[in-house]
């Protein structure tokens, strides 16, 4: 028997405007996959500070982050078939969100390079379950469509983060008060996760 997709069971026939909906929620967990994924990088300055890091600290936190990412590619795919869309992805959604939540908490680069690792993990399957989702909510015969408006998010991101005056910006808004607060910064994007949630 074939797998029922989300729009077949709540019997809603992709061609509505729910489907825009779907799409901007796409837009929105992507976003704040990709805040999640950068918010250590910019804090790092101030963290390395305070827990007295060096580069061989922060570069096995990244790799941790790397390699449960990578990891968590291999099965997302898998868990979503097997769960459907909707659960596999509010699972990402919950496994990310519960690793960037402990971020606050750390104070050892063994406890950052854990909860770098729950997040790779979670975040793994964002993009396998968007793209599931445009699939299975955008008509397959105007393929153009289901993926430009997912993928031009990325696009943008990419070309604003390599413009050079982009992190300039962004370093000098750190400087006014993150300073002694990293761990607030951290849990107002976990504010984020919890809407999403």
């Amino acid at each position: 028997m074939p797998i029922k997709t989300d729009s077949e069971k709540l019997n809603i026939s992709p061609m509505s405007n729910v489907r825009w909906t779907i799409v901007a929620l796409l837009f929105f967990a992507t976003t704040i996959n990709y805040i999640d994924r950068q918010v250590i990088g910019l804090l790092k300055p101030f963290i390395q500070d305070d827990l007295h890091w060096d580069e061989a600290d922060y570069g096995n936190i990244v790799a941790a982050f790397q390699i449960a990412y990578a990891l968590g590619m291999l099965i997302s795919g898998r868990l979503l078939d097997t769960f459907g869309t909707r659960i596999g992805y509010s699972l990402s959604i919950l496994v990310w969100s519960i690793g960037a939540s402990i971020h606050a908490l750390m104070r050892s680069v063994f406890g950052f390079g854990a909860a770098r690792a729950i997040l790779g993990l979670g975040e793994a399957g964002n993009f396998p379950a968007a793209v599931k989702t445009i699939a299975e909510w955008f008509p397959k015969k105007r393929p153009g469509i289901r993926h430009r408006h997912f993928q031009f998010r990325l696009y943008h991101r990419s070309h604003h983060r390599a413009h050079p005056s982009g992190g300039h910006h962004a370093e000098n808004r750190l400087e006014m008060g993150v300073r002694s607060n990293w761990s607030l910064r951290i849990h107002l994007a976990d504010i984020l996760d919890v809407a999403l949630s």
